[in-house]
């Protein structure tokens, strides 16, 4: 659901544009660390463009040490049979500045 994945970059720029004047390694960065996790997680689907992603309420993201986020969630897309599944993955990435991310590690 690409509008999502949109609606979910628009609004980090909302709040850093509205005052989010703490610097990004004191910030709980979990909207942006889900976002940046749809990403890794599109390019292992079989067909990226048919990913449907839940609102972030419906998953679990895990802020921890050293600026690692942990997300727990599931994505449908259509399998290479073009039935939609639904595929749940567990992943962590690790933030290394306002819009530098790393994958740190992904089971889909």
């Amino acid at each position: 659901m690409r509008n999502w994945t949109m609606t979910a970059a628009l609004l980090c720029s909302i709040l850093v544009a509205c005052g989010e004047s703490e610097p990004w390694h004191e910030r709980d960065n979990s909207v942006k660390a889900y976002v940046v996790m749809q990403g890794y997680v599109e390019r292992r689907l079989r067909s990226p463009s048919t990913a449907d992603f839940p609102l972030i309420n419906k998953v679990r993201v895990e802020r921890l040490e050293e600026h690692h986020y942990r997300i727990t969630g599931y994505v449908d897309a259509q399998n290479g049979f073009g039935a939609t599944v639904r595929h749940e993955y567990r992943g962590m990435v690790q933030q290394g500045g306002d819009d530098l991310w790393r994958l740190v590690k992904l089971d889909l």
